[in-house]
């Protein structure tokens, strides 16, 4: 097999040249032919006019690539890649190579059709499907290949031409995702209900509590029925979403496009876009290695903010989950939902107690999404500890809901957006 692919490489228009070139010059000046020597004088002049006709046309192009900067996993994408030839020479045999690194095909090649001549404008369409996960990706070089007119000589010219292509994770579209009580202020960023509190709208009369200020003791009433009565009033409260993402280096388990930390990407992707579907405002806590934080926000928008930070998120770090909650508690607005976004085993249920309870004595509604990351492939020695220490899920599952927590479990090959759908 590899004799034969020299023997087709050796056998180019080039070489054929080249031998017949060196044969004519060599047989004659040694014997003194000149119809020979002038045959390999016009062959060499073929060769040299060949050689001019491909090549130094790098300076002479000019390309442009038009997409659009954002797509999902698995999407179709339309790229325009516009050529401008301005040399004088027209050339035959051109052919435009694109690099499209997310895509199924990794070099897609168009083939000119036409020649180009002087001052000629070329818009190249294609389709590739994005088929690598979510991540920033690089879309370039462009590579061009001419040739002379009779095909002997091939120069390859390189274009620096990049542009950036940021691919979203597949987000599920979960429609029957409660996250707060319908609202009454739309297309804000925000929603507000009301619920007995501090506001200047007075509600009812009721009995005393204990932590209730003595100046809500409404005397009259309490001299009629004998006991101390208090005054309640409305409190109005934004219906802010935090959502958790815990991304510790050990909740990492799985291999390609099936790991939990896509999982966990996923859910807070789609909790996100629930949110603001609804009118919510939505920030994000990023916890690894360096945590990041997406300030609240509302409106589409704002969701595309969240997603371009989400393409980067990895896993790193060793830090501990409940102490880098326990330290953003003060940033999470009251009366507003909590979304804890964690891998099984990772969830230590002693440490998050007191930081449950404590949000939902501030009014918060409290929504875990628990991946089950035993059913995931382990990568590290460590991991196998974790599960032998950690509790069972449904032990994690019943606390919580004890606790007033909303619940929602999702393992390996199950559908996220069902999952999402079924809140325990």
């Amino acid at each position: 097999m590899a004799a034969e692919i020299e023997t087709l490489r050796l056998s180019t228009k080039r070489n054929l040249l080249l031998f017949a070139i060196s044969f004519s010059l060599g047989a004659g000046l040694a014997f003194n032919v000149r119809p020979l020597i002038f045959l390999g004088e016009c062959l060499l002049g073929l060769a040299a006019w060949a050689w001019f006709h491909s090549g130094r046309r790098r300076e002479l192009f000019r390309f442009r690539r038009d997409h659009h900067p954002r797509c999902f996993e698995n999407d179709p994408v339309e790229v325009q890649l516009h050529c401008a030839y301005e040399g004088k020479v027209a050339l035959d045999l051109v052919e435009i190579r694109d690099t499209f690194a997310p895509g199924r095909s990794y070099f897609v090649n168009n083939l000119v059709p036409e020649p180009l001549v002087s001052s000629h404008e070329l818009n190249l369409n294609y389709e590739n499907l994005c088929s690598h996960r979510r991540g920033l990706y690089t879309i370039g070089p462009v590579r061009l290949r001419c040739a002379d007119g009779l095909g002997i000589f091939l120069h390859e010219h390189e274009f620096d031409v990049f542009t950036a292509l940021y691919v979203y994770p597949k987000v599920p579209e979960v429609e029957r995702l409660d996250l707060l009580e319908e609202g009454t202020l739309r297309h804000v960023g925000q929603e507000v209900f009301a619920r007995s509190g501090r506001s200047e709208q007075f509600r009812a009369i009721r009995e005393y509590r204990p932590g209730d200020a003595l100046n809500l003791i409404h005397w009259p009433s309490t001299a009629r029925h004998g006991r101390p009565m208090v005054k309640e009033f409305d409190d109005d409260v934004v219906t802010d979403v935090s959502i958790f993402l815990d991304l510790h280096r050990l909740s990492l388990r799985g291999v390609g496009d099936v790991t939990s930390v896509e999982y966990m990407i996923k859910a807070a992707a789609a909790t996100a876009r629930a949110a603001i579907a609804r009118s919510h405002r939505v920030q994000v806590f990023a916890l690894a290695h360096r945590a990041d934080h997406v300030p609240l926000g509302g409106g589409w928008p704002h969701l595309l903010t969240v997603l371009d930070r989400m393409t980067l998120y990895r896993a790193s770090g060793d830090h501990d989950f409940a102490d880098e909650v326990g330290r953003r508690i003060a940033l999470l607005p009251r009366g507003g939902t909590v979304v804890l976004i964690v891998s099984a085993t990772n969830f230590r249920l002693a440490r998050c107690r007191p930081l449950v309870e404590q949000m939902i004595a501030d009014h918060m509604k409290v929504i875990a999404i628990l991946i089950d990351d035993r059913s995931f492939l382990k990568l590290f020695f460590e991991q196998e500890a974790m599960h032998i220490g950690a509790p069972q899920l449904p032990a994690i599952v019943e606390e919580l809901k004890r606790l007033g927590c909303r619940v929602i479990t999702a393992a390996s090959g199950e559908d996220l957006r069902v999952r999402m759908e079924m809140v325990e």
